[in-house]
């Protein structure tokens, strides 16, 4: 008895869509994530007199959702003036398209990248904070249009290293300053402006010709100078050009030189006795001396003016005669700087002294002709004595004296 008359597509308050043909079964190209009513209209005569009826039923859809997409906006690699990153999309239904790519940095304009495929920036300021904004649109066919979303992330840049400098004493006479300027500087930043010779006051004495100069001459004798570097550099961090000082306070070189040195003890001199050395040195003024070297033996002194007086005790090590002191070490203290000078003499340092010390025998025995020793004498052939002597002083022997314990019996 039944016919289907109609069926219709409701949605909402949208007009029914009317099926081309009672036979259809689907619909497509709806929304997405909606309620649909598929509403089928039928007719049928009961032939009962009461004519046709009409009627309909109804069946509501609701249309999966799409998935939303996913988008990440990671760091991948950075440097001082660059960094690369990554867009990372979930995105099952490939809704997602990139719109815009954008580079922000504090208050600055944004930097719009030219393809919505760059992934990486340079030319960037160091050690600053960097944001990448990724602007996106997906449309869930849910009939809410178009969606906008943006992700970001924040880079780093790596900063550049300050270079260090040090101003460092190298060589110095009574007349001239040699330094050394020990730059580390792995980033290649410094760049040098000036140097100067500054005196004790900080007055500036003179300024190098040139940045490579490490030498300054015409100066004066142990006197107090400052050797001052000035140089810029640029971190590339937004903070402009640094311009830094470095210093060094030294001193020009002392002079000294022995010009004699002479014992003023009468002789005889003894094992036991005290030498008086005298030494004329030609020092600056305000240098002090501390001690000299004597033979290996350090000793304290007096000093009238420029000249030295040393007190040596005669001892068994001096050895006897004939024997030469030699200033091996001036020790000096610098009264300005606080520095101690050590110089070693190599003219006009020696003097000689002749030591009059004991003869002691350390041996003796019967030898014959051929220097043999022997215990028994035969009185057909000539027997000798050889006596061993400790004569440090080299006195010239001429004779020796024996004394028996006690008289040849000649029954040997």
């Amino acid at each position: 008895l039944a016919s289907i008359t109609k069926i219709e597509l409701l949605h909402g308050n949208d007009a029914p869509i009317v099926a081309s043909s009672i036979n259809i079964r689907s619909f497509a190209e709806l929304l997405s994530n909606n309620d649909y009513t598929v509403k089928v209209t039928y007719a049928y005569d009961l032939n009962d007199g009461n004519g046709v009826h009409t009627e309909s039923k109804e069946l509501t859809v609701h249309t999966k959702a799409k998935t939303v997409p996913m988008v990440a906006v990671t760091e991948m690699d950075k440097t001082q003036t660059s960094f690369i990153f990554a867009v990372n999309i979930t995105d099952p239904d490939a809704l997602a398209s990139i719109t815009k790519i954008e580079l922000l940095h504090g208050n600055d304009a944004p930097i719009v990248a030219s393809s919505v495929n760059i992934r990486s920036f340079a030319d960037l300021l160091s050690d600053n904070d960097y944001t990448v904004k990724v602007t996106y649109a997906y449309d869930l066919n849910d009939g809410n249009g178009v969606h906008t979303e943006s992700k970001t992330v924040t880079v780093h840049t790596v900063p550049k290293v300050a270079p260090t400098v040090v101003v460092a004493d190298a060589a110095k006479t009574t007349a001239s300053l040699d330094f050394a300027v020990n730059v580390t500087d792995p980033d290649n930043l410094y760049r040098a402006v000036k140097i100067e010779l500054l005196d004790k006051n900080g007055a500036l004495v003179k300024t190098a010709e040139n940045n490579l100069i490490r030498s300054f001459g015409g100066l004066a004798e142990y006197t107090k100078y400052s050797v001052r570097v000035t140089y810029t550099y640029d971190l590339n961090d937004g903070d402009g050009i640094h311009t830094e000082t470095r210093v060094l306070d030294t001193f020009t070189a002392p002079h000294y030189t022995l010009t004699n040195v002479t014992c003023i003890t009468s002789p005889p001199i003894r094992i036991g006795d005290t030498v008086f050395l005298t030494m004329n040195i030609l020092k600056t003024n305000a240098l002090q001396v501390r001690c000299v070297t004597i033979n290996g033996v350090s000793y304290a002194v007096s000093t009238i003016g420029t000249v030295i007086t040393v007190n040596i005790p005669v001892t068994d090590a001096l050895g006897g005669g004939n024997t030469t002191l030699t200033v091996e070490k001036i020790v000096f203290d610098g009264e300005y700087d606080g520095d101690v000078y050590e110089y070693t003499p190599t003219e006009s340092n020696t003097t000689s002294i002749f030591i009059y010390g004991d003869i002691t025998v350390t041996g003796i025995k019967v030898i014959d002709a051929e220097g043999d020793e022997i215990t028994r004498v035969d009185m057909q052939k000539d027997a000798y004595l050889l006596i061993d002597l400790n004569n440090p002083t080299g006195y010239n022997i001429q004779s020796i004296h024996l004394k028996h314990a006690e008289a040849y019996s000649g029954k040997d």
